[in-house]
């Protein structure tokens, strides 16, 4: 029975009776991806106690063979006191089991360190910058680590036996490896009824010219690097020029008042609708009545929100960074140095035409990443790293 682990920095929810939540980002169908191909699953993560989670729009991780083990965050002030603790509590999890997942992470890098000392299989998954999401941080401390975080990431997937990147290209020139490896996005979509297109070109067809055109983003508020007050900025410029026709509604959790005191210093907090975090199914339904994406972001791996939006129909617009340069094209890009001069220009000239043609070309766009596009060449590729697995057995220095 093979049994492998799973490991990065995700914050998961557990409630007061110890049951396990978690964003959209990690629901019961990620970690059916990797139980494909083994019998156990454990899981190593951040993790955070609070009351209800599921009211709060966090949803529960109902698979028996799945089993998490709570670990303090190594960046945290306590963690950086604490590393040879978390590093040795992580040797041991390493050493039983039988093979490790690493997303790039401070505890995606540990468990992948532990496993090279122990003699383990292990794949090195990478899904974003690390120098850009630490030199857009926020923080002149961000600034100072990016380089030396970036020098480490290149390493680590260079040596890596094994390597799964979420783009296409943009990861894999930035962060090479000489060992084996696939893109897979992280993406899990299968509905692409037509009836979706259609309803979302009657939606812009039967815009009034008085009617508030809504913007939306995805995107955890209290992170710098997400740029939603690049959009919040353009609000404010579009209102002096007597273009105040905009709504901007922004989905995800965190802290809300930096962009509240952003909203507010720039004139157009009744323009901005915080919705907070809210379920998958949620974000579906949400996508479905706002009339244009923005993913206003400074860096990025392959973006699941952005993909999300355009298999709903949506004109989108994004940074020209990371991996969004692979789903958008030019016109509807813009740089990440420029957000607000750029939508301004963008949004100010914006028609009936123009949003349909992107609304046709995103939703065909969106289909390359249905679910059944990867799931295949996913597991392929994992059952290639577990039968190295079983290659090593008592070979394995850790088995001896």
């Amino acid at each position: 029975m093979v049994t492998l682990l799973f490991a990065h920095d995700n914050q998961f929810i557990m409630d007061d009776k110890g049951r396990l939540f978690s964003g959209g980002g990690f629901s019961d169908g990620v970690f059916r991806r990797y139980l494909a191909v083994c019998e156990r699953l454990v899981v190593v993560g951040r993790y955070q106690v609070i009351e209800s989670p599921g009211a709060l729009g966090y949803e529960p991780i109902m698979l028996s063979n799945v089993s998490f083990i709570p670990m303090e965050n190594p960046n945290s002030i306590q963690g950086l006191f604490q590393r040879s603790k978390i590093r040795s509590k992580m040797d041991e999890i390493v050493r039983n089991c039988d093979g490790v997942i690493g997303r790039a992470s401070a505890l995606g890098n540990m468990a992948i360190a532990s496993a090279k000392k122990l003699g383990k299989p292990y794949v090195r998954e990478v899904v974003g910058c690390s120098f850009e999401a630490l030199w857009y941080h926020g923080s002149w401390l961000g600034k100072l680590y990016a380089p030396y975080s970036f020098l480490r990431a290149r390493r680590l997937t260079r040596e890596a036996p094994y390597v799964v990147y979420v783009t296409e290209s943009f990861l894999q020139k930035r962060y090479p490896t000489r060992g084996k490896w696939i893109n897979c996005s992280n993406v899990e979509l299968d509905d692409f009824d037509d009836k979706i297109l259609e309803r979302r070109l009657r939606r812009i067809d039967s815009k009034t010219d008085g009617e508030p055109l809504i913007l939306g983003t995805i995107g955890a508020v209290h992170v710098r690097y997400k740029g939603q007050e690049g959009v919040i900025r353009a609000l404010a410029k579009l209102r002096q020029i007597g273009l105040d026709g905009f709504r901007y509604e922004i989905v995800g959790g965190g802290d809300q008042s930096y962009l509240r005191k952003i909203a507010r210093k720039y004139g157009v907090a009744d323009q901005v609708d915080f919705l907070g975090r809210i379920t998958r199914k949620e974000v579906f339904q949400w996508l479905d009545k706002i009339d244009l994406y923005i993913q206003p972001s400074k860096t990025e791996g392959l973006p699941r929100a952005l993909i999300e939006a355009m298999s709903r129909g949506l004109p989108c617009l994004g940074t020209r960074v990371g991996g969004i340069p692979e789903l958008l094209t030019d016109e509807c890009l813009f740089s990440r140095r420029k957000t607000a001069q750029a939508l301004v220009a963008r949004l100010s000239g914006l028609s009936k035409d123009w949003m349909k043609q992107q609304a046709k070309r995103n939703f065909m766009e969106s289909q390359k990443y249905a679910r059944e596009a990867f799931e295949t060449r996913r597991r392929e590729f994992l059952e290639q790293f577990v039968s190295s697995i079983t290659a090593c057995g008592d070979s394995c220095p850790s088995n001896k």
